[in-house]
């Protein structure tokens, strides 16, 4: 499916998912005061350094110093990219991913200039002025200098 992602679904999506349910699902956690704590996925570890914040919806790693949210746990430890993440969360929380346009951003895309082609006008455009009058520009002077 064409078009973007908004950021206030993104937002409101990650308000809806319960990071503790998610990381607990693949990697055990235990509860640790406010917070839970496991041995960390990203490296190898023989004491917990792993912890989640139910409070704050993140996590972090004080070993390797991973840290995200829910979005960025999906990447990290499924291998997935941001849209598949954004997805499968949509997916848990029963809520349908909505798009932006992408048709009028063909448009837009159309209609702006090839930002090479743009350059290069502006690059002859200043070497004409250089050329325009040697004698009386300070450019030319100092380049002489050179």
């Amino acid at each position: 499916m064409a078009g973007k992602i908004p950021q206030h679904f993104i937002d409101d999506l990650l308000n809806r998912v319960d990071i503790v349910e998610l990381i607990d699902g693949r990697v055990p956690l235990k509860k640790a005061g406010r917070e839970y704590q496991a041995c960390c996925p990203f490296h190898n570890e023989k004491t917990p350094s792993f912890t989640v914040s139910p409070t704050k919806q993140f996590y972090h790693c004080f070993g390797c110093g991973a840290h995200g949210t829910a979005i960025g746990f999906l990447m990290e430890y499924d291998h997935m990219e941001f849209v598949e993440a954004i997805e499968e969360l949509a997916k848990n929380v029963g809520v349908e991913v909505p798009r932006e346009a992408g048709q009028q951003r063909a448009q837009q895309d159309k209609r702006a200039p090839d930002l090479y082609e743009l350059m290069q006008r502006a690059a002859k455009f200043y070497t004409q002025q250089l050329r325009l009058h040697p004698e009386t520009n300070p450019a030319i002077a100092y380049l002489k200098e050179r």
